[in-house]
C-alpha cells in the first residue's frame, strides 16, 4: 500500500501504511489506532483516483505501470506501458 500511494493523488497511503507498519512490529500503536489507521486507509482507498495525464487526442487511455525497489544495496525499476489503440 505504502507504494500504491505514490499512483494516486500525493502519497495519501503513507501515513496510514506508518501507523501499520508501527502496529504490526509492536511500536507503541493500540488496538485501537489500528482500527482509526484502518478506517482511515479504507475511506482514502474508497475517495482517491489515479493519476490521468492527457496525452492524446483520443478518449482511450494508455496504461503505465512501473515500480522500483532498493534490496541489498541494488536499486532496481521496471515498467510496463500498454496502448489499447494499437493493442501494443
Amino acid at each position: 500500500m505504502n507504494f500504491a500511494g505514490g499512483f494516486v493523488r500525493g502519497h495519501q497511503f503513507k501515513l496510514g501504511t506508518k501507523a501499520l507498519k508501527d502496529w504490526v512490529y509492536r511500536r507503541g500503536v493500540s488496538g485501537v489506532e489500528a482500527r482509526q489507521v484502518r478506517n482511515y486507509l479504507e475511506v482514502i482507498a474508497k475517495s482517491v483516483i489515479p493519476r490521468v495525464i492527457g496525452l492524446q487526442v483520443s478518449d482511450t487511455p494508455v496504461f503505465i505501470y512501473s515500480d522500483g525497489a532498493f534490496e541489498r544495496g541494488t536499486g532496481t525499476w521496471g515498467a510496463f506501458v500498454y496502448d489499447p489503440l494499437d493493442n501494443k
